[in-house]
């Protein structure tokens, strides 16, 4: 707010009735305010985090699976068309 505005708002406030009650309104409901209260979480509550290094394997062995059952597939439809 530039000293122009401040100076506009100081004028009107002076003179408004409703914009003076707005304005303790305001304040005594900031003044009533209760702190709010941080629960630190405890380490049993933390969630475990994985070593990558295992991440990495799981993710090797679920590739390994999906590319022998998609080959298993394959090579039944081959097969299901060359006995027809």
């Amino acid at each position: 707010m530039n000293p122009a505005q401040r100076q506009e708002f100081e004028t009107h406030l002076a003179g408004c009735a409703e914009c003076q009650a707005e304005i303790a309104a305001l304040r005594a409901s900031h003044t009533q305010r209760q702190p709010v209260l941080v629960m630190p979480i405890p380490a049993e509550a933390e969630p475990k985090t994985t070593d990558r290094g295992t991440r990495r394997a799981v993710l090797i062995v679920i590739a390994a699976l999906a590319t022998l059952i998609i080959g298993f597939a394959i090579g039944w439809s081959v097969w299901q068309m060359a006995h027809r």
